[in-house]
C-alpha cells in the first residue's frame, strides 16, 4: 500500500485534478462511487462510468504533489491518466471556460519537481497521441470547441506575471502548474497520460467568470470519462 494513498487498489483508467472538492463534483458523473482514500487531502474515488470501472483522485498542487500522486497511482494499478485542471491563458483567444488540450508541455529546467528524476536530461513531457486525440474527439462530440496547444508548467504562481511575455513569444497557450510532471512521469513509468484544462482567467490576472469555468470542467470530466472507459 503506497504511502500516500491508503488503497490497495485502482482501476486502470484515472481521472485527476487538483482540488479535492472537484474530485467530489467529478464524482458525481460516477455510478456507486465509493471513497477509497482521503488522506492528506488527496480524495480518491471508484466507481463506475457506464458500467466500466474508473477512478478519480486528488493530486494537490504544484509539480512535487502530483508526482507524489502519480507515482503512487501507478503503484497500484493506474496504466491511463487524464489530468482534468485548470490554467491561466497567455493565448489572447483563449476566455474563461474555454478547453485546452494540451498537445506539448514544458517548465524550467529541473522544474516541476522532475530534477531529482532527470539530471542533465531535458524530460519527455510531452502526452500521449492516442488519449489526446480521443480527448479532443469527445470534446467535439459533447459540443465543446477544444483548442490544442502547449503548455508551461510553473512552480510559482505569483511569480508567473514575471516571465508572460517569454512564455507566449515561445509559443506557450496558456500556463499552470502540472502537465509537464504528470505527462514525464507516465512517460517513463510506461503509462499514457493526457491533460484537458479549463482556462480560469488570464496569465497575471485573477478576473474569473466561476460559472462558465465549472461548466467546462465538467464537460472536461465526461469527456475524459470516455476516453478512460475504452
Amino acid at each position: 500500500m503506497p504511502y500516500h494513498i491508503k488503497a490497495e487498489r485502482v482501476p486502470e483508467g484515472v481521472l485527476i485534478t487538483g482540488d479535492p472538492l472537484r474530485a467530489d463534483r467529478f464524482a458525481s458523473l460516477l455510478e456507486r462511487p465509493r471513497l477509497i482514500n482521503d488522506n492528506r487531502g488527496l480524495r480518491t474515488y471508484v466507481g463506475f462510468y457506464k458500467d466500466k470501472e474508473v477512478a478519480i483522485a486528488a493530486h494537490g498542487m504544484g509539480g512535487p504533489s502530483v508526482a507524489i500522486v502519480v507515482e503512487e497511482l501507478i503503484s497500484i494499478g493506474a496504466k491511463r491518466i487524464i489530468r482534468v485542471g485548470t490554467a491561466g491563458a497567455i493565448s489572447p483567444e483563449l476566455r474563461p471556460g474555454d478547453v485546452l488540450v494540451a498537445d506539448a508541455a514544458s517548465s524550467t529546467y529541473g522544474g516541476a519537481g522532475l530534477g531529482l528524476y532527470f539530471g542533465s536530461i531535458c524530460p519527455p513531457s510531452s502526452p500521449d497521441l492516442e488519449l489526446t486525440y480521443r480527448l479532443l474527439q469527445e470534446l467535439s462530440k459533447l459540443g465543446v470547441k477544444a483548442t490544442k496547444g502547449a503548455v508551461f508548467s510553473s512552480d510559482s504562481f505569483y511569480a508567473e506575471s514575471n516571465v508572460l511575455g517569454l512564455l507566449k513569444s515561445l509559443g506557450f497557450k496558456a500556463v499552470e502548474m502540472e502537465c509537464a510532471t504528470v505527462t514525464a512521469l507516465s512517460r517513463i513509468r510506461g503509462v499514457s497520460a493526457a491533460c484537458a484544462l479549463v482556462i480560469s482567467n488570464s496569465a497575471g490576472s485573477l478576473q474569473s467568470d466561476q460559472a462558465l469555468v465549472d461548466k467546462g470542467l465538467m464537460s472536461a470530466a465526461a469527456a475524459s470519462l470516455e476516453v478512460l472507459i475504452r
